[in-house]
């Protein structure tokens, strides 16, 4: 399975959903790649942490794959692994479009808020230019991320309706909440479900979150 996650808009937590997923699928007995196609390289960073640190952790290998024949590359990863997850700038580029051209599904993470929601129009736009280019129409799932930990959040239930009205979105079940787990996690080289005082909450949603996924792509 490859999996993109990717959104037009910077700051959505693409490389926090891409890492705590690629952890978790590790710990799920699958082998994972996680391909870092951000000039940030933050992905790589944490995967380069990971491994000198916690080197009795499940392996996630990384790739650092940018440019030309970006596509080709991605896809040829899939030959040697589960699981290929793909953490792209969220920016529209070249490279951007090429990262949704590899994936078998396209994981738009969104948060609660007015710019984020803003720019689900003109992401729905660029995959399916991209879909037109490749002549097939690429599966996406919509994935409310940092959102309000209240239950009855009137900004949520917003962006659900909004995430539903896409055409072309299917709306995930799962829902990352706004926890500090995520973050820390992150400046660990960890994914939540890793911690010493991990997050029972935490952990509950990235799992659910897998398991979606993996139903979704079967």
């Amino acid at each position: 399975m490859i999996l993109t996650i990717a959104t037009e808009k910077g700051g959505s937590g693409k490389t926090t959903v891409s890492t705590n997923l690629a952890a978790c699928f590790a710990h799920a007995a699958k082998t994972v790649v996680l391909v870092d196609a951000d000039p940030q390289e933050s992905s790589a960073t944490w995967a380069e942490m990971r491994s000198a640190d916690y080197s009795e952790l499940p392996r996630v290998d990384c790739e650092v794959i940018r440019g030309d024949g970006m596509t080709r590359k991605i896809r040829a990863l899939a030959d040697r692994y589960d699981v290929v997850i793909v953490d792209v700038a969220g920016t529209d580029s070249v490279d951007f479009r090429q990262a949704i051209g590899a994936a078998d599904g396209l994981l738009v993470p969104v948060r609660p808020s007015f710019v984020d929601a803003w720019s689900v129009g003109r992401m729905a736009a660029i995959i399916d230019d991209v879909g037109d280019m490749s002549r097939r129409k690429i599966p996406v799932l919509a994935l409310i991320n940092a959102g309000d930990t209240h239950p009855n959040s009137v900004e949520n239930r917003e962006l659900k309706s909004l995430l539903e009205s896409i055409e072309g979105f299917t709306l995930g079940k799962a829902t990352l909440k706004d926890r500090k787990a995520y973050k820390r996690a992150l400046g660990e080289g960890l994914g939540v479900i890793e911690r010493e005082s991990a997050d029972k909450l935490a952990t509950l949603e990235i799992n659910h979150l897998m398991k979606e996924l993996l139903k979704w792509r079967k």
